[in-house]
């Protein structure tokens, strides 16, 4: 018998260049991010969403992902969601919400995001 699950793949989302829309931002030799053209990101647009952490891909870009906090709160929610009678859970597909939650935490991971230490993970 094969099982097939379909599980949503979350990767790193590259930010675009304010000044000319050019993709990707990289790390510069003095630690900041510019395009290829040289604008470099102003401090001031460095705001994340809730839920969101910035990373460095492994090519150097900067990216933001699912902060691996907020992936295994939801990941421990949807765990609890999935014990409840259907429609007594704030999630519509609880699997899926768990699904989708762990691979942020796998995305957030491959770009060198770690939990802190002792963090338990639903399963």
């Amino acid at each position: 018998m094969v099982i097939s699950l379909d599980i949503p793949t979350v990767e790193a989302v590259n930010l675009m260049c304010g000044a000319c829309g050019h993709l990707p931002l990289l790390l510069t030799s003095d630690g900041d991010f510019a395009c290829a053209d040289g604008h470099a990101l102003p401090e001031r647009d460095l705001v994340l969403e809730t839920g969101e952490a910035w990373c460095v891909t492994p090519a150097g870009r900067l990216a933001y992902v699912t902060d691996p906090k907020h992936a295994v709160r939801v990941m421990s929610e949807a765990a609890a969601a999935m014990a409840l009678p259907d429609g007594e859970s704030e999630f519509a597909d609880p699997h899926a919400a768990y699904a989708e939650a762990s691979s942020a935490l796998l995305a957030a991971a491959a770009n060198g995001l770690r939990l802190p230490a002792g963090t338990e993970v639903a399963r």
